[in-house]
């Protein structure tokens, strides 16, 4: 089947959504690389700090997730992602006056933390979108064209954000509002409702939790959740280790994501057909070793600039790390988040996306609090930054390996 028919095949209401995942993305890539940098070096945040902001940031978003996940099950998709878009626009636009007209850290730092809980709650609706309109067998390719729309907008937003960081951080942080109500506009316009299954039983808060008590899934989100740790250091932990250790300017920074959406855009599609034949227990050993190998990779970058006299020589290092990260994460993403799809059940699709989203969106924020930390720590010793973190990645692989091996084609 050539690319045009195996495209033609996806329900309009996909193309939407990757549509909308562009446009934010845009927005997000914008600002995202330098928030970090923003709460350190403007208001003195020391990076064990910043983590601990992410931290926070990251378990309301894993709350608002659950939050999310469940609220499409019961009430539809549709409704969930309209709410959660006007809102996102709304403390975007908030948390950029906070930034322009200096009100401080405190205020800045808890209208982040709200942006991006109210930011979680369309998180698990899109997979959930996913699951009710594309056959089993086809949603690894259905996740691959939905990277494939975000980082064409990551790409060209964090373009954008190394353009228009020299005019102040305000215009930074202000795109993502812009992007969130285009998005709503879209969805207005072009998505229908997904959901065909509802619960049967009366709503309890303990339900949310249900999919804790499937062992089979628990077991594959913790294994997950492991790796994600590693996954995610790519944005905060690589900008400030970039910066702070390597002695690249911030300018320069919004270029390694770009090269990482660069890939993406042309790299996804054709990878995900040629994997999509195979044992998705290959996908996995592949993308976690690549994951293993660029971030531990990371640890030779300040000595090559230190030795050569020039960051160009770390900078240009770091990007061939950023190829072997990207390759990792065109390979695993799509396909750890296809078994997590097929492992729900048709009627609490949202519920268990709703999980293993609290599983990612924890490890955005864990995550860089432990890079954070190790920065802290090992600023002159990157060794000691990046051995730790890739040996989690080592832990996660042998795990989810094991499962996938007990499962067989179940997933």
């Amino acid at each position: 089947m050539g690319i045009i028919s195996e495209l033609k095949q996806f329900d309009k209401r996909l193309w939407t959504l990757a549509t909308v995942r562009l446009i934010f993305a845009i927005g997000l890539g914008v600002g995202a690389p330098f928030t970090a940098i923003y709460l350190n070096d403007e208001l003195g945040i020391s990076m064990a700090h910043v983590g601990l902001v992410w931290l926070l940031a990251s378990v309301l978003g894993a709350v608002g997730q659950i939050i999310g996940g469940e609220a499409a099950d019961r009430f539809g998709r549709l409704p969930v992602m309209k709410i959660s878009m006007l809102l996102r626009a709304i403390s975007f636009c908030a948390l950029a006056f906070s930034i322009r007209y200096h009100v401080g850290a405190a205020v800045v730092i808890i209208l982040y933390v709200v942006t991006r809980f109210i930011g979680s709650f369309a998180q698990p609706v899109i997979p959930a979108i996913v699951t009710d309109t594309v056959p089993a067998h086809n949603r690894t390719k259905a996740f691959g064209l939905l990277r494939i729309g975000w980082n064409t907008g990551w790409g060209a937003g964090t373009a954008l954000g190394s353009a228009l960081i020299g005019f102040g951080y305000f215009w930074v942080f202000i795109m993502p509002a812009f992007a969130a109500i285009l998005g709503l506009i879209l969805i207005l316009v072009n998505l229908t409702e997904t959901a065909t299954h509802r619960p049967a039983a009366t709503f309890h808060p303990k339900d949310m939790l249900e999919p804790m008590r499937d062992r089979r899934f628990a077991t594959f989100c913790f294994f997950a959740f492991i790796m994600f740790l590693l996954v995610g250091q790519q944005i905060t932990t690589i900008s400030v280790f970039a910066k702070e250790c390597a002695g690249i300017p911030k300018n320069l920074l919004g270029y390694i994501f770009a090269l990482n959406s660069t890939m993406v855009v042309f790299l996804q599609w054709p990878l995900t057909m040629f994997l999509s034949r195979r044992n998705k227990k290959v996908s996995i050993a592949i993308g976690c070793l690549l994951y293993i190998v660029g971030y531990f990779s990371l640890s030779f970058a300040p000595g090559l600039g230190a030795r050569f006299g020039s960051y160009m020589y770390a900078y240009s290092y770091m990007l061939g790390s950023m190829v072997i990260i990207t390759l990792a994460e065109i390979i695993f993403t799509p396909t750890i988040s296809a078994i997590a799809a097929n492992m729900a059940p048709k009627d609490r699709v949202g519920r268990y996306l709703g999980l293993f989203g609290l599983c990612e969106s924890l490890c955005w924020g864990t995550g860089p609090a432990l890079g954070g930390l190790y920065i802290d720590l090992f600023s002159e010793k990157p060794m000691g930054i990046w051995g730790p973190l890739a040996g989690l990645g080592v832990i996660a692989m042998i795990g989810l390996l094991a499962f996938l091996r007990r499962e067989g084609k179940r997933v």
